[in-house]
Protein backbone atom coordinates (compact mmCIF):
# COMPACT_ATOMS: atom_id res chain seq x y z
CA UNK A 1 0.00 0.00 0.00
CA UNK A 2 2.61 2.44 0.84
CA UNK A 3 4.39 1.71 -2.12
CA UNK A 4 1.19 2.10 -4.61
CA UNK A 5 1.29 5.79 -2.92
CA UNK A 6 4.74 6.16 -3.62
CA UNK A 7 4.85 5.59 -7.12
CA UNK A 8 1.55 7.29 -7.51
CA UNK A 9 2.53 10.51 -5.84
CA UNK A 10 6.11 10.37 -7.94
CA UNK A 11 4.29 9.58 -10.96
CA UNK A 12 1.51 12.32 -10.98
CA UNK A 13 4.73 14.76 -10.22
CA UNK A 14 6.62 13.80 -13.47
CA UNK A 15 3.49 14.25 -15.38
CA UNK A 16 2.86 17.77 -14.10
CA UNK A 17 6.86 18.40 -14.70
CA UNK A 18 6.47 17.19 -18.19
CA UNK A 19 3.70 19.23 -18.84
CA UNK A 20 5.54 22.19 -18.08
CA UNK A 21 8.46 21.52 -20.06
CA UNK A 22 5.98 20.64 -22.82
CA UNK A 23 4.08 23.68 -22.36
CA UNK A 24 7.30 25.95 -22.37
CA UNK A 25 8.72 24.61 -25.57
CA UNK A 26 5.50 25.13 -27.54
CA UNK A 27 5.55 28.57 -26.11
CA UNK A 28 9.11 29.42 -27.33
CA UNK A 29 8.24 28.08 -30.39
CA UNK A 30 5.52 30.96 -30.64
CA UNK A 31 7.11 33.44 -29.70
CA UNK A 32 10.27 32.22 -32.20
CA UNK A 33 7.48 32.67 -34.88
CA UNK A 34 6.15 36.38 -34.08
CA UNK A 35 7.32 39.47 -34.77
CA UNK A 36 11.07 40.01 -33.36
CA UNK A 37 11.48 43.37 -33.71
CA UNK A 38 9.37 46.57 -32.62
CA UNK A 39 7.49 48.04 -35.45
CA UNK A 40 7.00 51.13 -32.95
CA UNK A 41 9.40 52.96 -30.70
CA UNK A 42 8.53 53.89 -26.79
CA UNK A 43 7.48 57.17 -27.48
CA UNK A 44 4.92 55.96 -29.39
CA UNK A 45 2.79 54.42 -27.02
CA UNK A 46 1.27 56.09 -23.99
CA UNK A 47 2.88 55.17 -20.46
CA UNK A 48 -0.98 52.76 -19.87
CA UNK A 49 -0.31 51.31 -23.07
CA UNK A 50 3.24 50.28 -22.04
CA UNK A 51 1.71 49.63 -18.18
CA UNK A 52 -0.65 46.88 -19.88
CA UNK A 53 2.42 45.47 -22.33
CA UNK A 54 4.43 45.41 -18.91
CA UNK A 55 1.86 44.00 -16.37
CA UNK A 56 -1.80 43.41 -17.31
CA UNK A 57 -4.84 45.37 -16.65
CA UNK A 58 -3.76 45.96 -12.60
CA UNK A 59 -0.57 47.99 -13.75
CA UNK A 60 -2.50 49.80 -15.40
CA UNK A 61 -4.99 50.80 -12.92
CA UNK A 62 -1.48 51.38 -10.62
CA UNK A 63 -0.62 54.15 -13.62
CA UNK A 64 -3.83 55.46 -12.64
CA UNK A 65 -3.31 56.04 -9.26
CA UNK A 66 -0.16 57.61 -9.96
CA UNK A 67 -1.16 59.97 -12.22
CA UNK A 68 -3.92 61.03 -9.94
CA UNK A 69 -1.28 61.47 -6.38
CA UNK A 70 1.44 62.97 -9.12
CA UNK A 71 -1.21 65.81 -9.78
CA UNK A 72 -2.26 66.64 -6.59
CA UNK A 73 -5.85 64.91 -6.84
CA UNK A 74 -5.28 61.79 -3.89
CA UNK A 75 -3.39 61.57 -0.74
CA UNK A 76 -2.80 57.75 1.28
CA UNK A 77 -4.87 57.87 4.02
CA UNK A 78 -2.59 54.64 5.57
CA UNK A 79 -4.03 51.17 5.63
CA UNK A 80 -4.00 51.03 1.82
CA UNK A 81 -6.67 53.70 1.72
CA UNK A 82 -6.51 56.90 -0.67
CA UNK A 83 -8.70 59.87 -0.92
CA UNK A 84 -9.59 63.07 -2.86
CA UNK A 85 -6.77 65.46 -1.99
CA UNK A 86 -8.19 68.75 -0.58
CA UNK A 87 -9.54 71.99 -2.88
CA UNK A 88 -7.24 74.19 -0.91
CA UNK A 89 -3.54 72.85 -2.08
CA UNK A 90 -1.25 75.35 -2.80
CA UNK A 91 -0.49 76.06 -6.54
CA UNK A 92 -2.15 74.94 -9.74
CA UNK A 93 -2.78 71.30 -10.55
CA UNK A 94 -1.49 69.89 -13.68
CA UNK A 95 -4.13 68.65 -16.10
CA UNK A 96 -5.48 64.74 -16.34
CA UNK A 97 -4.54 63.53 -19.47
CA UNK A 98 -7.25 62.52 -21.74
CA UNK A 99 -7.00 58.33 -21.09
CA UNK A 100 -10.39 56.92 -19.89
CA UNK A 101 -8.67 55.02 -17.38
CA UNK A 102 -7.53 58.03 -14.68
CA UNK A 103 -10.96 59.88 -15.52
CA UNK A 104 -12.63 57.08 -14.37
CA UNK A 105 -10.85 57.08 -11.08
CA UNK A 106 -10.90 60.85 -10.77
CA UNK A 107 -14.90 60.29 -11.14
CA UNK A 108 -15.14 57.79 -8.46
CA UNK A 109 -13.31 59.68 -5.87
CA UNK A 110 -15.35 61.50 -2.90
CA UNK A 111 -14.02 63.96 -0.02
CA UNK A 112 -12.79 62.36 2.91
CA UNK A 113 -14.34 58.99 1.96
CA UNK A 114 -11.44 56.90 1.70
CA UNK A 115 -11.48 53.86 -0.50
CA UNK A 116 -9.06 50.79 -1.16
CA UNK A 117 -6.11 51.05 -3.12
CA UNK A 118 -6.67 48.16 -4.75
CA UNK A 119 -9.84 48.15 -5.50
CA UNK A 120 -9.98 51.39 -7.24
CA UNK A 121 -7.05 50.63 -9.04
CA UNK A 122 -8.61 47.50 -10.36
CA UNK A 123 -11.52 49.69 -11.36
CA UNK A 124 -9.61 51.78 -13.71
CA UNK A 125 -8.93 48.38 -16.37
CA UNK A 126 -12.40 47.60 -16.47
CA UNK A 127 -14.64 48.14 -20.07
CA UNK A 128 -13.77 48.68 -23.80
CA UNK A 129 -10.75 51.10 -22.82
CA UNK A 130 -8.48 48.11 -21.42
CA UNK A 131 -10.17 46.11 -24.58
CA UNK A 132 -9.11 48.63 -27.42
CA UNK A 133 -5.56 49.32 -25.79
CA UNK A 134 -5.10 44.93 -25.40
CA UNK A 135 -6.67 45.30 -29.75
CA UNK A 136 -3.70 48.14 -30.25
CA UNK A 137 -1.00 45.71 -28.70
CA UNK A 138 -1.95 42.80 -30.75
CA UNK A 139 -2.07 44.67 -34.24
CA UNK A 140 1.53 46.53 -33.38
CA UNK A 141 2.55 42.59 -32.96
CA UNK A 142 3.93 43.59 -29.17
CA UNK A 143 0.84 41.05 -27.80
CA UNK A 144 0.40 37.33 -29.36
CA UNK A 145 -3.10 36.82 -31.09
CA UNK A 146 -5.40 34.89 -27.99
CA UNK A 147 -5.71 31.77 -30.14
CA UNK A 148 -2.28 31.10 -30.38
CA UNK A 149 -1.80 30.40 -26.64
CA UNK A 150 -5.27 28.96 -26.19
CA UNK A 151 -4.00 25.71 -26.41
CA UNK A 152 -0.76 25.74 -24.33
CA UNK A 153 -2.46 28.24 -22.02
CA UNK A 154 -5.36 25.66 -21.02
CA UNK A 155 -2.70 23.24 -20.45
CA UNK A 156 -0.61 24.95 -18.34
CA UNK A 157 -3.54 26.19 -16.45
CA UNK A 158 -4.88 22.62 -15.48
CA UNK A 159 -1.33 21.64 -14.55
CA UNK A 160 -1.18 24.36 -12.20
CA UNK A 161 -4.59 24.18 -10.65
CA UNK A 162 -4.03 20.21 -10.52
CA UNK A 163 -0.66 20.83 -8.12
CA UNK A 164 -2.64 23.91 -6.58
CA UNK A 165 -5.06 20.81 -5.40
CA UNK A 166 -2.52 18.93 -4.68
CA UNK A 167 -1.57 21.73 -2.06
CA UNK A 168 -3.87 21.94 -0.48
CA UNK A 169 -4.40 18.39 0.00
CA UNK A 170 -0.77 18.94 1.52
CA UNK A 171 -2.15 21.61 3.71
CA UNK A 172 -4.86 19.12 5.02
CA UNK A 173 -2.78 16.22 5.95
CA UNK A 174 -0.57 18.71 8.15
CA UNK A 175 -3.72 19.52 10.12
CA UNK A 176 -4.61 15.63 10.79
CA UNK A 177 -0.97 15.05 11.37
CA UNK A 178 -0.38 17.31 14.09
CA UNK A 179 -4.50 16.40 15.33
CA UNK A 180 -3.20 12.48 15.58
CA UNK A 181 0.06 13.29 17.35
CA UNK A 182 -2.10 14.90 20.14
CA UNK A 183 -4.52 11.98 20.28
CA UNK A 184 -1.38 9.94 22.10
CA UNK A 185 -2.00 11.67 25.26
CA UNK A 186 -0.87 8.93 26.98
CA UNK A 187 2.48 8.20 25.14
CA UNK A 188 3.00 12.01 24.77
CA UNK A 189 1.95 13.64 27.55
CA UNK A 190 4.64 16.36 27.95
CA UNK A 191 4.47 17.27 24.51
CA UNK A 192 0.68 17.32 24.12
CA UNK A 193 0.04 20.57 25.45
CA UNK A 194 2.58 22.02 22.71
CA UNK A 195 1.26 20.08 19.74
CA UNK A 196 -2.08 21.10 20.77
CA UNK A 197 -1.18 25.52 20.83
CA UNK A 198 0.71 24.67 17.42
CA UNK A 199 -2.79 23.06 16.30
CA UNK A 200 -4.68 26.12 17.54
CA UNK A 201 -2.23 28.13 15.65
CA UNK A 202 -1.93 26.69 12.45
CA UNK A 203 -4.85 28.89 10.59
CA UNK A 204 -2.57 31.98 11.78
CA UNK A 205 0.50 30.66 10.06
CA UNK A 206 -1.18 29.34 7.06
CA UNK A 207 -2.24 33.19 7.04
CA UNK A 208 1.19 34.24 7.82
CA UNK A 209 2.68 32.11 4.84
CA UNK A 210 0.27 33.39 2.08
CA UNK A 211 1.07 36.89 2.97
CA UNK A 212 5.20 36.61 3.28
CA UNK A 213 4.95 34.48 -0.06
CA UNK A 214 1.77 35.86 -2.06
CA UNK A 215 0.20 32.94 -3.25
CA UNK A 216 -0.13 28.87 -2.47
CA UNK A 217 3.65 28.27 -2.23
CA UNK A 218 2.90 30.24 1.61
CA UNK A 219 0.14 27.66 2.23
CA UNK A 220 2.23 24.47 1.15
CA UNK A 221 5.85 26.06 3.28
CA UNK A 222 3.51 26.69 6.46
CA UNK A 223 1.73 23.09 6.24
CA UNK A 224 5.62 21.57 5.79
CA UNK A 225 6.66 23.04 8.80
CA UNK A 226 4.08 22.03 10.60
CA UNK A 227 4.11 18.55 9.57
CA UNK A 228 7.93 18.59 10.41
CA UNK A 229 6.72 19.39 14.15
CA UNK A 230 3.77 17.07 14.11
CA UNK A 231 5.93 13.94 13.33
CA UNK A 232 8.96 14.78 15.02
CA UNK A 233 6.38 14.73 18.48
CA UNK A 234 4.44 12.30 16.99
CA UNK A 235 7.08 10.01 16.54
CA UNK A 236 6.33 8.84 13.06
CA UNK A 237 8.06 5.78 11.36
CA UNK A 238 11.17 7.25 9.45
CA UNK A 239 10.74 10.74 10.95
CA UNK A 240 10.28 13.85 9.98
CA UNK A 241 11.97 13.37 6.57
CA UNK A 242 9.50 10.91 5.40
CA UNK A 243 6.86 12.87 6.42
CA UNK A 244 8.16 15.83 4.61
CA UNK A 245 8.96 13.54 0.93
CA UNK A 246 5.45 15.18 -0.26
CA UNK A 247 6.58 18.49 0.47
CA UNK A 248 9.80 18.23 -1.37
CA UNK A 249 8.29 16.82 -4.13
CA UNK A 250 5.79 19.56 -4.46
CA UNK A 251 8.23 22.14 -4.26
CA UNK A 252 10.60 20.74 -6.63
CA UNK A 253 7.72 20.62 -9.57
CA UNK A 254 6.81 24.41 -8.86
CA UNK A 255 10.89 25.29 -9.15
CA UNK A 256 10.14 23.34 -12.93
CA UNK A 257 7.18 25.69 -12.87
CA UNK A 258 9.42 29.47 -12.13
CA UNK A 259 12.09 28.02 -14.23
CA UNK A 260 9.84 27.43 -17.20
CA UNK A 261 8.52 31.08 -17.18
CA UNK A 262 5.45 30.84 -14.58
CA UNK A 263 2.60 31.97 -16.68
CA UNK A 264 3.87 32.18 -19.76
CA UNK A 265 2.44 35.72 -20.48
CA UNK A 266 1.20 36.77 -23.92
CA UNK A 267 3.93 39.70 -24.71
CA UNK A 268 5.83 38.78 -27.54
CA UNK A 269 9.72 39.38 -28.16
CA UNK A 270 8.92 42.38 -29.87
CA UNK A 271 6.96 44.08 -26.88
CA UNK A 272 10.32 43.17 -24.47
CA UNK A 273 11.91 44.85 -26.46
CA UNK A 274 10.07 47.79 -26.60
CA UNK A 275 10.22 47.62 -23.06
CA UNK A 276 14.43 47.87 -22.51
CA UNK A 277 13.94 50.70 -24.60
CA UNK A 278 11.61 52.30 -22.85
CA UNK A 279 13.96 51.73 -19.45
CA UNK A 280 17.26 52.57 -20.97
CA UNK A 281 15.37 55.68 -22.72
CA UNK A 282 14.78 56.83 -19.17
CA UNK A 283 17.92 55.45 -17.41
CA UNK A 284 19.79 59.12 -18.14
CA UNK A 285 16.79 61.48 -16.92
CA UNK A 286 17.78 63.40 -13.92
CA UNK A 287 13.99 65.07 -13.96
CA UNK A 288 11.57 62.33 -15.43
CA UNK A 289 8.73 64.85 -15.23
CA UNK A 290 5.17 64.00 -14.64
CA UNK A 291 5.32 61.60 -18.22
CA UNK A 292 8.58 59.96 -17.14
CA UNK A 293 7.50 59.22 -13.70
CA UNK A 294 4.46 56.99 -15.02
CA UNK A 295 6.48 55.35 -17.52
CA UNK A 296 8.78 54.25 -14.63
CA UNK A 297 5.55 53.19 -13.05
CA UNK A 298 4.12 51.57 -15.74
CA UNK A 299 7.46 49.39 -15.93
CA UNK A 300 8.38 48.69 -12.09
CA UNK A 301 4.92 48.44 -10.83
CA UNK A 302 3.88 49.55 -7.31
CA UNK A 303 5.38 46.43 -5.57
CA UNK A 304 8.74 47.45 -6.78
CA UNK A 305 8.46 51.09 -6.00
CA UNK A 306 7.61 50.68 -2.89
CA UNK A 307 10.29 48.49 -2.11
CA UNK A 308 13.14 50.52 -4.40
CA UNK A 309 14.00 47.41 -6.28
CA UNK A 310 14.63 49.37 -9.34
CA UNK A 311 16.83 46.53 -10.72
CA UNK A 312 18.96 48.21 -13.85
CA UNK A 313 18.15 52.07 -12.79
CA UNK A 314 19.46 51.38 -9.36
CA UNK A 315 22.66 53.67 -9.98
CA UNK A 316 21.36 55.53 -12.77
CA UNK A 317 20.63 59.32 -12.40
CA UNK A 318 16.51 58.76 -12.47
CA UNK A 319 16.46 56.36 -9.53
CA UNK A 320 17.87 59.53 -7.30
CA UNK A 321 15.20 62.03 -8.88
CA UNK A 322 13.14 63.58 -5.74
CA UNK A 323 9.98 63.00 -7.15
CA UNK A 324 10.23 59.72 -6.99
CA UNK A 325 11.18 59.07 -3.95
CA UNK A 326 7.70 60.77 -3.31
CA UNK A 327 5.98 58.67 -5.61
CA UNK A 328 8.10 55.36 -3.90
CA UNK A 329 6.53 56.44 -0.48
CA UNK A 330 3.17 57.03 -1.76
CA UNK A 331 3.04 53.28 -3.23
CA UNK A 332 4.20 51.77 0.38
CA UNK A 333 1.39 53.84 1.95
CA UNK A 334 -0.78 51.93 -0.47
CA UNK A 335 -0.01 48.99 0.43
CA UNK A 336 1.44 44.97 -1.21
CA UNK A 337 -2.05 44.08 -1.80
CA UNK A 338 -1.41 46.23 -5.56
CA UNK A 339 0.23 43.81 -8.65
CA UNK A 340 3.62 42.02 -7.71
CA UNK A 341 5.91 42.22 -9.90
CA UNK A 342 6.67 40.70 -13.28
CA UNK A 343 8.52 37.69 -12.90
CA UNK A 344 7.08 35.88 -15.29
CA UNK A 345 7.62 35.03 -19.26
CA UNK A 346 6.21 37.46 -21.65
CA UNK A 347 4.72 38.90 -18.41
CA UNK A 348 2.73 37.64 -15.77
CA UNK A 349 -0.29 38.26 -16.47
CA UNK A 350 -2.96 36.27 -18.96
CA UNK A 351 -3.62 36.72 -22.47
CA UNK A 352 -6.87 38.94 -21.46
CA UNK A 353 -4.40 41.09 -19.27
CA UNK A 354 -5.70 39.69 -15.69
CA UNK A 355 -3.29 37.61 -13.22
CA UNK A 356 -5.27 34.60 -14.64
CA UNK A 357 -6.32 33.20 -11.26
CA UNK A 358 -9.40 31.29 -11.33
CA UNK A 359 -12.48 32.82 -9.89
CA UNK A 360 -10.21 36.11 -10.53
CA UNK A 361 -12.83 39.61 -10.45
CA UNK A 362 -16.28 37.98 -11.36
CA UNK A 363 -17.74 35.58 -13.70
CA UNK A 364 -17.52 38.53 -16.31
CA UNK A 365 -13.67 39.11 -16.19
CA UNK A 366 -14.60 42.61 -14.37
CA UNK A 367 -13.83 43.36 -11.32
CA UNK A 368 -16.27 43.66 -8.12
CA UNK A 369 -18.10 47.41 -7.78
CA UNK A 370 -16.47 49.89 -5.43
CA UNK A 371 -18.41 49.72 -2.04
CA UNK A 372 -20.21 52.41 -1.15
CA UNK A 373 -18.14 54.77 1.25
CA UNK A 374 -19.44 55.29 4.83
CA UNK A 375 -20.89 58.57 5.60
CA UNK A 376 -18.83 58.90 8.41
CA UNK A 377 -15.09 59.27 6.57
CA UNK A 378 -13.05 56.18 7.45
CA UNK A 379 -14.30 52.64 6.69
CA UNK A 380 -14.87 51.19 9.55
CA UNK A 381 -15.71 47.66 7.45
CA UNK A 382 -11.84 46.21 7.82
CA UNK A 383 -9.08 45.78 4.67
CA UNK A 384 -10.82 44.66 1.59
CA UNK A 385 -10.86 41.13 1.02
CA UNK A 386 -9.25 41.55 -2.19
CA UNK A 387 -6.02 42.44 -0.32
CA UNK A 388 -3.92 39.04 0.45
Amino acid sequence: MVAAVVLGTASYFLIVTVCYVATRIGYGRVRASGPLRPAVGPDDLSPYELAMLAGGRKRVGEVALAELFLTGRIVARGHGEVARASAGSPGPRPALSATPFVRALDARLQHDRPLPADRLAASAARGDAATATLWRLRRLGLFLAPERLRAIALARRSAWVSQAAAGASGVLFAGGAVLWSASLAPVLAPVTPALLALLLAYPFLLHLGYRWACGVQGLVGAAALVTAAGAAAGRFTGGPLLALAPFAGWFAVYTVYRCTGSRLGPRTTAGDAVLAETLADLADRRDPGLDGLLRLTALLGFRRLCGHSFGALRDTPVARAPRLARLAAFAAACGRSLGAPDRGLGGDFARDGTCGEWGEWGGDGLPPPLPEPPRSGRDRRGPSEERP
